[in-house]
């Protein structure tokens, strides 16, 4: 859904103007081009709602991915620690 948002928003961001212009552009619109540069601009701040929206969900995503991952893994290591002379423990994996 965030990434069908981007999509979306990239195109009206593209067909009308935005707040990406060079210093005085501004100065030189139509009417009708300044409601085009305004309403460019909120699809601007919508565009970024989304794409920071779909950037933290795959993030969630691969974080669930990844604890799924290593769920799997995390009963199948036995380490065996055995204290040593010094201050430090020796630690193998497996029998």
């Amino acid at each position: 859904v965030t990434f069908t948002g981007v999509i979306v928003s990239v195109n009206q961001v593209s067909h009308n103007l935005s707040n990406y212009l060079p210093p005085g552009a501004a100065e030189k619109f139509t009417p009708e081009e300044h409601e085009n540069a305004v309403y460019g601009s909120k699809f601007v701040l919508v565009l970024e709602e989304f794409m920071l929206a779909n950037t933290w969900l795959c993030k969630a995503c691969l974080l669930i991915l990844y604890h799924q991952m290593t769920w799997v893994l995390l009963p199948c290591q036995s380490f065996k620690c055995r204290p040593r002379e010094s201050s430090r423990q020796i630690c193998r994996v497996g029998g």
